[in-house]
């Protein structure tokens, strides 16, 4: 048998075979409401047996404030921790990439978080936190949340 009809079939699959290969699109929730701390957003964001309900930014007072801002006073900093409720029914965690960004007044970005939440497996409505330091002079002009929530497999 001539080895050409098999290098042919090759060709022919081989761009089958890296469509297969390619990554999922990540599912993505995009959303700008008025920033209040303590008020849950509702995401609704959904991809196979993974839920994100909701999320929120609360003010939380915390002994990592002097830690996270060395050399400032509680007078100027708040701890912050932006949560958020899931459902994970899948066998693996997942992952959700979150930047929610407030903005004062004329839309200028004061603040934000920019990093990543951990979805753990076999979950049922969980809340996932993640903290951070900023200043309380921006959360007191802070008037918009603007939130991008990614899903995507650990």
């Amino acid at each position: 048998m001539r080895p050409w009809p098999r290098l042919l079939l090759l060709a022919l699959a081989a761009p089958l075979l890296l469509v297969n290969a390619a990554p999922a699109a990540a599912v993505v929730f995009e959303k700008e409401v008025p920033f209040v701390l303590g008020e849950w957003v509702d995401v609704s964001l959904t991809d196979g047996d993974v839920t994100i309900y909701r999320l929120k930014i609360d003010r939380e007072g915390s002994m990592l404030d002097k830690a996270m801002r060395p050399g400032r006073s509680a007078d100027f900093a708040q701890h912050v921790d932006l949560k958020i409720e899931y459902t994970n029914a899948a066998k693996k965690d997942w992952k959700a990439k979150v930047r929610a960004v407030w903005a004062d007044a004329d839309g200028l970005t004061i603040d934000g978080f920019d990093g990543s939440e951990n979805l753990d497996h076999e979950e049922s409505h969980e809340i996932g936190k993640s903290s951070l330091s900023t200043i309380k002079y921006g959360l007191d002009r802070a008037k918009t949340l603007k939130l991008r929530v990614e899903l995507q497999p650990d």
